[in-house]
């Protein structure tokens, strides 16, 4: 048996639909890109550079910029590439003026949540850059080592944090490898990021994401509830 998104699969299937998969992308044209994003061209410096929280995790990283990805590292849905090509990490500040940066240049500003990346760190980190996951995510927003030149998100508080808003804004246009599923669905975008599945916007990932986007811990350090 094998595992296939959230099902369980007899290998043989398995194996045959991966074959039949790449014969197809191999062959059949390029689809063009239903709605794709252009990321806005947020200048850094004009965020407010808020008091830093985290000096003793994230001081190095935030100061380091991250690069323009690789192109020819890039695999996975062809819709998703055009998201990709634009990360670059672009920014360097404090932690706060990081996360509000890369949502900002996602757009997610213009859906009302312009603290949405902050609201997800605390989830993923705790705003702690070097945080290793158990399957090795890394960066303040756990990019997993399954994407694509994800290996600046290790040094680079901005590319980690322009990778996760990157993909995120992807599954919420419709371009993911989870197509329509998730377009239009914010919550369901953001429990993609953690999940890698549809229609899970109501689950315990995506809860906490919206509830810290409303309670913002960031704001009150130190202070219970949420002792952030």
């Amino acid at each position: 048996m094998g595992w296939y998104g959230n099902r369980v699969v007899p290998r043989a299937v398995l194996m045959i639909a991966l074959v039949l998969a790449l014969v197809l992308g191999t062959f059949a044209p390029v689809p063009t890109p239903r709605s794709t994003v252009a990321a806005a061209a947020v200048d850094c410096s004009a965020i407010p550079a808020y008091p830093e929280i985290r000096p003793e995790d994230n001081a190095t990283a935030n100061q380091t910029p991250g690069q323009p990805t690789d192109p020819n590292a890039f695999y996975g849905e062809p819709n998703w590439q055009p998201y990709y090509a634009q990360i670059n990490g672009a920014c360097t500040g404090t932690t706060e003026q990081i996360l509000e940066w890369a949502a900002k240049k996602w757009g997610f500003d213009d859906l009302g949540y312009p603290d949405l990346a902050k609201a997800i760190g605390v989830v993923e980190s705790w705003w702690r850059q070097p945080t290793i996951g158990i399957h090795g995510e890394v960066g303040i927003l756990q990019v997993n080592p399954v994407w694509p030149d994800y290996g600046p998100a290790q040094w680079s508080t901005a590319y980690a944090a322009d990778y996760a808003m990157a993909v995120i804004r992807s599954h919420y246009d419709g371009n993911s490898f989870l197509g329509a599923q998730t377009a239009g669905d914010l919550q369901g975008a953001v429990a993609a990021w953690e999940c890698g599945c549809a229609y899970n916007g109501g689950g315990w990932y995506a809860t906490r994401v919206f509830g810290y986007n409303d309670s913002k811990p960031w704001q009150h350090p130190g202070v219970p509830p949420d002792w952030f």
